[in-house]
């Protein structure tokens, strides 16, 4: 079948490059032997390296591929065998991974000293049991040959030797502390007790200074919110394992809000149907996501109007009328389900607004789930970085 389609085998072909040009007309230099690649004389007709040059293959891939050896790489055996090391036998050693400012507990598998894969350790079931894309893929990092191999300085290109690195550091902190200026240590999200105990350490020794906590996405809004309502600017611990009626707004838990290994272990748990139930989940979202896609109802919604999809909702729990413009009979149904399972439901809520945070804190108190499904006082340590206190840095 003839097709009018044309194909270039890259973008020098396309653009017919000057180097493209040139390249080509020289590629076959002494020209195409067709009379010999179709001859029936045996004495004629062409080689291989010939034939292998017409079809458009390379004659230094093909020289390298048939002439070059490979590599010899020797096994050399343990003089002194290790006890806990067989070749062949992976050993599986406990450890910790951090990803999107959340620490999961892990196993790593090795072999012969060497890391080759990342897996979750079932036993710290607290975690959820499971590593995400980024934990599993971050095993990458320890096999990266272009990782820093010492402190950098600005404008310079390599790295400076520790001891010099160290004198350069403490004069200019002592200079600035004499100066009467502040000190400031920039941080992500602090998860390490270890990290936590050096900067209060550094900190009595210079008492002008000052951590902030930086991350691109924040949850400040849920903090502030706290900080009002109950006195401690805190993000909860969210149990969806209790919940049997749940009410998202734009907050995709199951994906990448918060927790989301711990949220799916949760809510998996009351997604499998006993005695004829399960848990009800109604998802109010902008855009598609984990969470919509698991969700029993899922309606559309403006992320610019969260505020007054929260107000429709207050206002059917206390009796009142939800615009109809705001998915109204959705919102109607997930009140009376809210209102049947006081103390066992939940709702959420992905603004950063503080306002919003406010209005769920409110519906949550209304229908009892502190204390069951919303946890203040063991609350989530994952995330510590206000954009607020950032901005003012």
């Amino acid at each position: 079948m003839n097709s009018s389609n044309k194909y270039w085998k890259g973008i020098d072909e396309l653009q017919e490059t000057q180097d493209f040009v040139s390249s080509n007309v020289n590629e076959f230099a002494e020209g195409l032997p067709l009379d010999k690649i179709f001859s029936n004389d045996d004495s004629t007709r062409a080689n291989r390296r010939d034939f292998l040059k017409y079809f458009g293959f390379s004659l230094g891939a093909v020289t390298l591929a048939a002439c070059n050896k490979t590599p010899v790489k020797n096994a050399i055996p343990y003089v002194v065998k290790p006890d806990n090391v067989t070749p062949g036998v992976p050993l599986y050693y406990a450890s910790s991974s951090v990803s999107n400012s959340e620490g999961f507990p892990m196993l790593v598998k090795v072999r012969e000293g060497r890391p080759i894969k990342f897996e979750p350790n079932k036993e710290a079931t607290y975690f959820g049991g499971g590593l995400d894309g980024l934990a599993h893929s971050s095993i990458l990092s320890l096999y990266d040959t272009n990782r820093l191999k010492g402190p950098m300085k600005a404008g310079e290109r390599k790295p400076l030797a520790w001891a010099d690195f160290d004198k350069e550091v403490i004069a200019a902190l002592d200079k600035t502390a004499a100066s009467g200026k502040s000190i400031a240590i920039v941080t992500p999200t602090n998860t390490s007790l270890v990290l936590s105990q050096a900067i209060a350490d550094f900190s009595v020794k210079y008492t002008n200074t000052e951590v902030v906590a930086y991350e691109p996405i924040s949850y400040s809004g849920i903090t502030r919110a706290n900080q009002k309502a109950f006195g401690k600017a805190v993000i909860p611990a969210y149990d969806f394992s209790k919940a049997e009626v749940i009410v998202s707004f734009g907050a995709d838990f199951l994906g990448t809000w918060i927790s989301p290994m711990k949220f799916q272990s949760d809510y998996s748990k009351n997604r499998v149907p006993k005695d004829g139930k399960m848990s009800k989940h109604y998802q109010f979202e902008s855009l598609m996501s984990l969470s919509g896609a698991n969700a029993d109802s899922r309606a559309p919604m403006k992320m610019s109007k969260v505020g007054k999809h929260l107000e429709a909702l207050y206002a059917a729990l206390n009796g009142g009328k939800a615009g109809e413009d705001l998915a109204g009979n959705t919102i109607k149904q997930a009140a009376t389900d809210l209102l049947n399972a006081k103390g066992r439901s939940l709702v959420v809520c992905g603004s950063n607004d503080e306002n919003d945070q406010m209005l769920v804190n409110s519906i949550n108190m209304m229908l009892g789930n502190y204390g069951s499904t919303i946890d203040i006082t063991n609350y989530y340590k994952g995330q510590s970085a206000d954009e607020s206190a950032f901005n003012a840095f």
